[in-house]
């Protein structure tokens, strides 16, 4: 028979898991008996388990599910294979995974059924609530745009344990994919995974070009070099017309015509917004949608998006920026250079109806604060920091306690919007002077 202890925390059980309460817990058979600590969790747990090693940092075995929010999904289990994905965050301490189920497509925490998922470590998003914040509010950003595919991660908190042993607090998350976007076999669809840009413009066949992006679809692009070739002229040319701002030959109009107005108008606002300086040249996907006369047109899509709300490089609050206007991706500035003023005013009729919707400070602070009450309320983040008290970023360590306060979030977003607010003013009337372009 099993037996709890007596434990006063039972008369409040939200506060017991909230507080990470271990409860003692009997098993008695005859002159037998086991006893344990019993910890409950407000969020789901996953556990992988390997059986047997596929390749270096590869193994195979399962995935079970314990999600007793979703109704008929209590518990899922099903074989699996998963592996450490990532490339500098590969260094820290925790890592994230990619996660392959071998025998069927499942909705995992009421996120779109598939077998391929992402489990995104959070090591080096401050506060755990970052990638998650971010992903809701580009989603509800496009939702009143005009354009189809440009969406980004679904995702859902998750407790993880790998052969039994605690891992901590996880983001499940779906991929950009051609299941997410939508394209077709006709369209493209580019990973921007490095800052680099060629040095010259003109070499569209130069090898900083491979560098800086990935094919994701067709998904054979990236193993066969004449496919790959082809997949990636539309980009290439792409970039010579936008990613060098100050010395672009074509004109606004001509610009206009290779993407989607919408979308290169809400990426930028968003972008500036969030501070998200590690998305304005890396760390983004780009759909390039086939046109009848054979041309292409590109969207963005944001991914990838710990470093925002004023956490950049050095992983601390910087109060000052809140107040910099120097937070342009190369697209955005191209179009404002060719022509300040229309694009100028696009920006801000865009930015003022965004602002009393998605981008209002009620609504900001409401999504990040309720990730945060989750993350504390379900014990999750106390025993993520008892993991993992010290972030260590390769060149310096720090205590996550630290460097993170809800407070300066919440004071980051209104300070924020406040110095925007005025900012846009100039935007719209053209008045920003933007520094010259460097390589």
């Amino acid at each position: 028979m099993l037996f709890f202890e007596k434990n006063e925390a039972f008369k409040d059980k939200a506060s017991a898991i909230a507080d990470g309460t271990a409860f003692g817990l009997w098993y008695i058979s005859g002159d037998s008996f086991f006893n344990c600590s019993v910890v409950f969790s407000g969020m789901p747990i996953m556990s992988l388990n390997s059986m047997w090693e596929i390749g270096e940092d590869e193994w195979g075995g399962s995935m079970e599910l314990y999600d007793r929010y979703r109704v008929g999904l209590e518990y899922q289990a099903t074989p699996a294979n998963y592996h450490y994905r990532g490339a500098y965050s590969l260094k820290y301490d925790k890592k994230s995974y990619k996660l392959n189920l071998s025998d069927e497509k499942l909705s995992l925490c009421g996120l779109r059924k598939d077998d391929d998922w992402i489990l995104n470590a959070l090591y080096d998003d401050i506060g755990l609530i970052r990638n998650a914040t971010c992903y809701r509010l580009w989603n509800e950003l496009t939702t009143s745009n005009s354009v189809d595919g440009d969406v980004t991660c679904e995702c859902e908190f998750i407790e993880l344990v790998v052969n039994h042993e605690y891992l901590g607090v996880y983001l499940l998350q779906d991929r950009i994919d051609k299941k997410k976007t939508g394209v077709t076999d006709e369209d493209y669809l580019y990973k921007q995974k490095d800052w680099v840009r060629p040095t010259d413009e003109n070499d569209v066949h130069g090898s900083d070009y491979g560098r800086a992006f990935d094919v994701k679809w067709p998904l054979d692009a990236e193993e066969d070099n004449s496919t790959k070739h082809v997949a990636k002229e539309p980009m290439k040319e792409f970039m010579k017309d936008t990613y060098y701002p100050g010395r672009s030959d074509a004109t606004y109009d001509e610009i206009c015509d290779e993407l989607y107005l919408d979308n290169a108008i809400d990426y930028l606002i968003y972008s500036m917004v969030l501070y998200a300086g590690d998305n304005l040249y890396k760390n983004s996907y780009f759909g390039a949608i086939h046109q009848e006369d054979d041309s292409y047109r590109f969207y963005e899509i944001p991914w990838d998006l710990n470093s925002t709300f004023g956490i950049l490089r050095g992983y601390s609050m910087e109060t000052g920026r809140a107040a910099d206007g120097d937070c342009w991706n190369y697209v955005g500035e191209t179009l404002y250079r060719k022509n300040p003023k229309e694009f100028g005013a696009l920006v801000k009729e865009r930015y003022e109806e965004l602002r009393s919707s998605v981008l209002s400070e009620e609504n900001m602070k409401g999504v990040a604060e309720e990730y945060i009450d989750y993350t504390v309320n379900t014990g999750a983040y106390g025993r993520n920091l008892e993991k993992y008290p010290q972030f260590d970023s390769g060149d310096a360590t720090y205590d996550y306690e630290k460097i993170w306060s809800r407070d300066e979030m919440m004071t980051f977003i209104d300070e924020r919007m406040a110095f925007l607010d005025e900012y846009m003013e100039k935007v719209g009337n053209g008045e920003v002077i933007l520094t010259d372009d460097e390589e």
